[in-house]
């Protein structure tokens, strides 16, 4: 009989531990991938899942608003399914509905570019707060006569080197057309990007029913302080407060009035399990091309 040594017997014993704990250690890898599998696949149908929940909503909203009633600061809808309340004001405070959040702000209630410098500017800084007025005046205009403070063709091709010249067009096509304007390019980055959320860059006159005391500060040149009194009439009395706006020497009819524009951006926010989706939209409800209604700058996040 042939006799194996105790050290040959203490190596193979200890190869196969060491198969065993390779084995054992690759079962353990192949469980963790497993359990980070089913998360990783958790996550994804609770994400696509909240983005149907927001998707659910926004279709909702379509025909809530083609049905409701409108005020000067609200939608009114009684006959529209429980999921939304019968009443949403549209200066962008935010409803929450179980797992969704919606919030809805008319055009007419953000910063409007007929009085954008007022809004950027500090009433001391009045070398750029008529820069940005005359600027962006002649940058819609359709002839090249360069206001006091503006710019036309000359400066932005000559002064600025620039590869652009002035849209000569009624109306802005975007957001980021505002920025390449004389003044408005001079702004700080941080506070154009703050200011930058709140700018609706089609609709000339502002709904001072829906504005906040910061952007009705600067509208009627009067101190914050006074401008939160007059925001807490307004919640109290709508009447007395716009009477009393009217008496402001800085009130001006020809760009504030109480009417909305009917376009609204949309903002709702839906969380499933893990995940949560996002969804921005603009519904302009004006009838555009014999539509109901059109939508533009739909994004999901």
């Amino acid at each position: 009989m042939i006799q194996v040594s105790d050290t040959r017997k203490g190596f193979a014993l200890s190869i196969v531990l060491w198969i065993v704990a390779g084995l054992l250690l690759g079962i353990a890898y192949i469980g963790s991938l497993s359990k980070e599998n089913l998360h990783l696949n958790r996550m994804l149908q609770d994400k696509l899942a909240s983005q149907i929940m927001a998707e659910n909503y926004l279709q909702a909203l379509k025909f809530y608003m083609a049905t409701a009633d409108y005020d000067s600061q609200k939608l009114v809808n009684r006959l529209n399914e429980p999921k939304l309340p019968e009443e949403i004001y549209l200066d962008g405070r935010t409803y929450v509905l179980g797992d969704v959040t919606v919030s809805l702000r008319d055009f007419s209630g953000m910063l409007s570019p007929a009085v954008l410098y007022k809004s950027l500017t500090q009433p001391s800084q009045r070398e750029l707060r008529f820069t940005i007025r005359d600027s962006l005046a002649d940058w819609l205009d359709t002839d090249n006569v360069v206001r006091l403070n503006g710019a036309e063709r000359a400066y932005y091709r000559l002064q600025q080197g620039a590869a652009y010249q002035p849209a000569n067009m009624p109306f802005l096509q975007s957001l980021d057309e505002l920025r390449l304007i004389k003044g408005i390019r001079d702004i700080d980055p941080k506070k154009w990007s703050s200011w930058k959320k709140q700018i609706a860059y089609r609709p000339k006159g502002v709904n001072y029913m829906l504005v906040g005391a910061d952007y009705l500060s600067a509208l009627l040149g009067i101190s914050l302080d006074e401008a939160k009194v007059l925001v807490e009439l307004r919640e109290k009395d709508k009447v007395a407060f716009g009477s009393t706006v009217r008496r402001y020497a800085g009130f001006n009819d020809d760009i504030l009035d109480m009417r909305i524009s009917k376009r609204v951006k949309i903002i709702i926010t839906a969380k499933k399990g893990l995940s949560k989706s996002r969804l921005e939209v603009t519904l302009d409800y004006n009838g555009i091309n014999q539509k109901l209604f059109t939508v533009s700058d739909y994004r999901v996040y």
